[in-house]
C-alpha cells in the first residue's frame, strides 16, 4: 500500500493537471502512471482537503511521504554520526569541533546527514544538471576497478577514522555513480568489507533499464537500505514507471527535478548563480572529513560553511594531497589528520572564515 500511494504522491507532483485526468479517465490515468490503488484510497486521496494534507510541505524536505523517508534514514543512521562526535580521538573531537560551529550559523543544523568519508569513482559527470549544488564538472574519465587497492583503502580509513565513520558514506561526490560502468563492484566490495552497502543517488536510472534492474536487485539484498533517482524529465519518468512497478521502487526516493515546483533547489553551486540568490543559513555539503578521488589519486579535508561567491557549494577545503600507493595514502591521511586536527585548541588557532 505504502508503495502505491508513494508513486500516486509522486505523480501529483509531476503533474499539474493530474488530479483533473484522474477524475475524467481514472482507470487511463492510473495505467499512465502504473498505479494500483483501490477506488476507496483513490476517493480519500481525491478529496482536495485530505490531498492538501498529504502533499503539505515540511521544510525544503519535499511532500509527508518523503520526511517520512528522511525520518526513517534518520533515525537509522544518527546514533552512528553521533558515536563518531563522540569518539576520543583526534578525528572525533575534530568532527564534533565542527558540529558546534555547524550549530550556530545553519538552519536545521540538528538534521545534518554527514558523511566522514566519501570516495569519487569517476571525473567530473556526464548529466551536468542546471540545479548541481557540487558544480561538477564536465566528465573526463572513470577508475578502472581494482579490487584490492579498494579494499585495501577501505580498511585503511576504518582503521585511521573507526567503523562507525564509514556506515553513512557516499562512493561519489561531484559525479554520477553510474559513470563508472563497475560502480556495483566498488559498492559490493565497500559492503563485504564495512558491513553496509552505500547509498546510491543517480540521475542515469532511466539510461539502462537492465543495468538498474541490477542495481535494485543489489540494493534489495541489502536490508533496510534505501537509494535515490533523480529524475531529470518526464518521459525519464514515465521510462522508469513502465519498467518498474511501485513496489519495486518502494525503497528509492525517486526526486522530481525538471518540475521546478515540486522540490525546493537549495542556492548552492550551479543553481546559486541561476537563482542569484543566497542560501540563507541552509547547508548543502555535508562532507566533514575526507574526499578521495580514484583518477588522480587526490586526498582532500573538507568541512561544510556558509556559501558565498568565494565558496558557492557551501564547503572548504582545508588540505589536499595526492598519493601513489596504499602506504603513501595511509601516511598522508595521518600526516593531514596530526596537521589539522590538533587537540588542544589555544587562542592564537582561532580565526574566522571569511
Amino acid at each position: 500500500m505504502y508503495a502505491q500511494i508513494k508513486r500516486l504522491a509522486e505523480s501529483w507532483k509531476v503533474d499539474g493537471h493530474f488530479e483533473k485526468k484522474l477524475l475524467e479517465n481514472e482507470e487511463k490515468t492510473l495505467a499512465e502512471y502504473n498505479i494500483k490503488l483501490s477506488k476507496d484510497i483513490l476517493a480519500k486521496f481525491c478529496d482536495k482537503n485530505d490531498l492538501k494534507s498529504f502533499q503539505q510541505c515540511t521544510g525544503p524536505y519535499g511532500n509527508k511521504v518523503c520526511a517520512k523517508f528522511d525520518a526513517y534514514v534518520f533515525s537509522r543512521t544518527f546514533p552512528l554520526i553521533k558515536s563518531v562526535l563522540e569518539q576520543p580521538t583526534s578525528f572525533g573531537r575534530w568532527t564534533k569541533r565542527q558540529h558546534n560551529r555547524n550549530l550556530l550559523q545553519f538552519s536545521y543544523p540538528e538534521n545534518i546527514f554527514y558523511h566522514f568519508f566519501n570516495t569519487e569513482l569517476s571525473k567530473g559527470c556526464t548529466n551536468q544538471c542546471w540545479f548541481c549544488g557540487l558544480s561538477a564538472p564536465k566528465y573526463e574519465k572513470y577508475y578502472h576497478y581494482d579490487h584490492e587497492v579498494w579494499c585495501a583503502l577501505l580498511r585503511c580509513m576504518q582503521q585511521l577514522l573507526g567503523n562507525d565513520a564509514m556506515q553513512t558514506n557516499l562512493c561519489y561526490w561531484a559525479s554520477e555513480p553510474f559513470d563508472n560502468p563497475d560502480y556495483e563492484k566498488f559498492i559490493l566490495d565497500y559492503k563485504n568489507v564495512l558491513g553496509v552497502l552505500p547509498y546510491t543517488q543517480t540521475a542515469s536510472a532511466a539510461k539502462n533499464i537492465e543495468r538498474t534492474r541490477a542495481f535494485l536487485k543489489i540494493n534489495d539484498e541489502a536490508r533496510f537500505q534505501e537509494a535515490g533517482f533523480s529524475v531529470l524529465s518526464k518521459e525519464d519518468l514515465m521510462t522508469i514507471y513502465h519498467n518498474f512497478s511501485a513496489e519495486e521502487l518502494e525503497k528509492i526516493e525517486v526526486r522530481i527535478q525538471f518540475n521546478h515546483k515540486c522540490r525546493h533547489k537549495v542556492c548552492f553551486g550551479r543553481a546559486r548563480k541561476e537563482k542569484k540568490q543566497e542560501s540563507a543559513g541552509e547547508y548543502f555539503w555535508t562532507l566533514l572529513g575526507f574526499l578521495v578521488n580514484m583518477v588522480d589519486k587526490k586526498i582532500q579535508l573538507t568541512m561544510p560553511a556558509i556559501a558565498t561567491d568565494a565558496r558557492p557549494c557551501g564547503g572548504i577545503i582545508l588540505d589536499e594531497k595526492y598519493f601513489t600507493t596504499i602506504d603513501d595514502f595511509k601516511e598522508k591521511v595521518e600526516l593531514m589528520i596530526k596537521n589539522n586536527m590538533i587537540d588542544k585548541i589555544l587562542k592564537s588557532d582561532i580565526r574566522l572564515l571569511a
